[in-house]
């Protein structure tokens, strides 16, 4: 994950491709992730499962996953990726997880309410319809990253993009897309400015497209 994007941000958003598209019920898969610092090794995950990740990027800093060399179910893969970080994972959706600190581990803080990791989900959720409701914008060709903050109310007063896809067509679709975005309801006490989102690139041969989302 590029550095100027994560050290301005609390929290990460990574979507990976898959999860604009119906989730199926997981199936094993072949994992080759050698032990690494853990922000870089979920970020791998997300790309090969479709998962998106949310986080507050403090939690991982000087953690190492454990390697995950093998087939394995996506849960399994990701309960074996962060085994013996003191890191836990509670998912929020079907598409999504939350990061959090154990608190049963050394160095461990109390998890995140859960008022923040539903607010994380309805965010990770709202963002993924943004985007696929463009078939130009939806996550799986490019990887960029974006900060933005939130009003009282929940809505998006101001964006910036952190970077650039390469593309800028593309990067003006992606701010039109998002302009004015929504998360539905206010953000609880205790989420931190500005959010960053970071969408990474995939193969959509395999992870599919965001035909479902939509329907």
């Amino acid at each position: 994950m590029m550095a100027a994007v994560m050290s301005c941000a609390m929290l990460c958003v990574v979507l990976a491709p898959d999860a604009c598209a119906q989730m199926q019920v997981p199936a094993a898969q072949d994992f080759d992730i050698p032990r690494q610092p853990l922000q870089a090794a979920l970020e791998q995950y997300g790309i090969r499962t479709g998962q998106a990740l949310l986080y507050e990027t403090r939690i991982l800093a000087g953690r190492f996953s454990s390697p995950v060399v093998g087939r394995y179910t996506p849960d399994a893969a990701l309960h074996r990726l962060i085994e013996g970080t003191g890191v836990r994972a509670d998912y929020v959706s079907a598409h999504a997880f939350v990061l959090s600190l154990d608190a049963a581990a050394p160095r461990a803080a109390a998890r995140v309410p859960a008022g923040k990791a539903r607010y994380y989900g309805l965010l990770q959720a709202g963002i993924e319809q943004a985007l696929c409701a463009d078939p130009a914008t939806a996550p799986g060709a490019y990887r960029v990253g974006m900060r933005f903050w939130l009003d009282g109310a929940g809505v998006m007063q101001r964006f910036e993009m952190a970077g650039t896809t390469g593309d800028v067509v593309l990067d003006e679709k992606i701010v039109v897309r998002l302009r004015g975005f929504s998360v539905g309801e206010p953000p609880p006490s205790g989420v931190r400015q500005p959010l960053t989102v970071l969408i990474e690139p995939g193969d959509r041969a395999t992870t599919g497209d965001c035909a479902a989302r939509l329907n």
